[in-house]
């Protein structure tokens, strides 16, 4: 990849403006292999291990890479441990983390710090601990600290200090001793804090050599970053946010110009989906009654199949490449493209009258479907047999989809409601309400964990799948006739799209939900949009008889 990334470099360079006439190849500007940078890598990911509490990791790593600290980063490490300690009021660790420190200090002739000092710091946490243990009437404790440790530290208390905590074990209170009046445990371990400090401001070793400036990883990682969003051209309508550091920022692929315009309909295109390898292919349903399959590179019509009785309101595709249409002749056909064209391959009736909607489980065995008959029903295609039928609604069911994990039916419907159905018991476990229009279509977004929701009054919300409720609305669309509006996440993760009466498609940005492109050249409502993440195409159907498709103006087939 050195290649790409001197490439990338040169182009960034050029955009802002250097004077520079040859840019510095990366390869030799840096040396991942440099045995100083290798070891200011691990440096810096000690630091960060440091920074976020990680004290134990931090120390294996850098043992293992045998990777040598300064003296003042060692001890920069062993004072902040042992202030924390002390402020805890884990005395053991205070005693063990003193003497690490002392023994770093020592290493380092000019930094050593004499004796006299450190058993006057040890002293000081000693009566610390005493006076602490008093205040918690553990005097057995408290006796045991005064004759061991604190006896064979008098010689550097201040005068009458030693009397004054024997009287106060005598007499079992802190404040009986004319010295220690106004202790309390706070502000005694503040001023063992104050002593520590002062002790090591006196005694700074000298550098070894340059120590890590301070957040250094998070500042090279944001340095990174703010290069990759120059280089990638970010849509002045989306906000970006980097959501992994695994990968490249790549800018949200928003098509902006229409490429090919897809002609044979007769009549107004209900539906339309991509399909086959890297999706190789589009499939349209219309009014006309027929099936056709485009190419979705070049544009050029395939194969035309006249499938139904009447008009084509909805057509799916298996992982497998069989396609479904749903029909006004009150069935659903199955489909495979085959070398001499394409076979119809089975035939589902149940429905009363017309299928608006239908869709493949991701297992490619089964298909749900909603209809003007108020029922949704689950399909087995390998057997053509009924599985389930749903039955709440008090209206025609213009939209149904699984949900990510395919264990739920998600069915719209034009009383208003929003169900959620089990599959293997067939009982509806939620009903989402509060619409104040028909719902005309519902889509889950790629995580499972958000539904998109179409209603007849310009407006698509965003339902938070986890906690049931409404996130967000998007409006600058026209839905509001007879026709299925339906709207749709993409084209990428953080993106809707919506057709709308008025001839456009619009995209907006789910963070901030605004509208960040509109697609102006359908002569007629635009029915349905469908993305394919293979092609970073978008396509489009319309009451003008035509399918579209949009790109950005940078992409290009592979």
């Amino acid at each position: 990849h050195t290649h790409t990334h001197i490439h990338t470099y040169t182009k960034a360079r050029s955009m802002s403006g250097s004077k520079r006439s040859n840019a510095v190849a990366v390869s030799q500007a840096f040396s991942p292999e440099d045995a100083r940078i290798k070891e200011d890598i691990l440096r810096m990911i000690g630091q960060y291990l440091q920074d976020e509490g990680y004290i134990a990791t931090r120390t294996v790593l850098l043992d293992e890479a045998n990777v040598k600290l300064t003296a003042a980063a060692r001890e920069s490490s062993l004072a902040k441990r042992l202030r924390k300690s002390i402020f805890d009021g884990e005395w053991e660790d205070v005693f063990n983390q003193w003497s690490q420190l002392c023994a770093t200090m020592k290493d380092k002739e000019d930094s050593a710090m004499l004796p006299g000092v450190q058993r006057s710091f040890l002293y000081s946490v000693c009566k610390q601990q005493f006076l602490e243990l008093l205040e918690q009437r553990e005097y057995q404790n408290a006796f045991i600290l005064l004759s061991k440790r604190i006896k064979q530290l008098e010689h550097v208390a201040p005068k009458q200090e030693m009397q004054d905590l024997s009287f106060a074990l005598v007499s079992g209170t802190v404040q009986s001793a004319p010295s220690l009046r106004g202790w309390n445990q706070l502000s005694g371990r503040q001023k063992l804090v104050a002593e520590l400090e002062g002790i090591l401001e006196g005694h700074a070793p000298p550098q070894e050599y340059e120590s890590v400036p301070r957040k250094r990883l998070v500042t090279l990682l944001q340095q990174a970053v703010a290069y990759q969003l120059t280089v990638s051209e970010v849509h002045s309508g989306v906000t970006p946010r980097v959501e992994t550091l695994l990968r490249d920022f790549v800018s949200p692929e928003i098509p902006t110009r229409r490429e090919h315009i897809l002609t044979g309909h007769t009549e107004n295109v209900k539906c339309i989906t991509f399909f086959g390898h890297n999706d190789e292919y589009i499939a349209s349903g219309s009014s006309d009654l027929t099936l056709r399959i485009w190419e979705t590179q070049t544009g050029k019509l395939r194969h035309t199949v006249n499938a139904h009785a009447g008009r084509i309101w909805d057509v799916s595709a298996s992982m497998a490449g069989t396609i479904a249409t749903a029909s006004a002749d009150a069935s659903i056909k199955l489909w495979r493209m085959a070398d001499d064209g394409v076979k119809n391959v089975a035939v589902i009736k149940g429905h009363d009258k017309d299928v608006y909607s239908v869709q493949f489980h991701a297992n490619g065995d089964h298909v749900v479907s909603g209809g003007y008959d108020k029922t949704v029903r689950l399909v087995d295609v390998r057997t053509g047999a009924e599985v389930r039928r749903f039955e709440g609604h008090e209206s025609t069911v213009p939209s149904v989809v699984f949900n990510g994990f395919g264990n739920l039916v998600i069915s719209g419907s034009k009383d208003h409601s929003i169900k959620l159905w089990d599959l293997t018991s067939g009982v509806c476990v939620k009903t989402l309400s509060g619409n104040s229009a028909e719902v005309s279509s519902v889509d889950v977004h790629q995580t499972g964990n958000q539904l998109l929701v179409a209603t007849r009054n310009n407006t698509n919300s965003l339902y938070d799948l986890r906690m049931l409720r409404d996130m967000k609305r998007f409006r600058g669309h026209q839905n509001t006739s007879k026709n299925f509006i339906r709207a749709r996440f993409g084209p990428q993760a953080n993106l809707v799209m919506c057709g709308s009466e008025n001839g456009s498609v619009l995209i907006w940005d789910i963070k901030t939900g605004n509208v960040v492109q509109t697609l102006e050249e359908h002569r007629g409502a635009v029915f349905s949009t469908c993305w394919s993440s293979e092609r970073s195409v978008l396509a489009s159907c319309s009451d003008d008889n035509t399918v579209r498709t949009w790109r950005h103006p940078a992409e290009t087939d592979a």
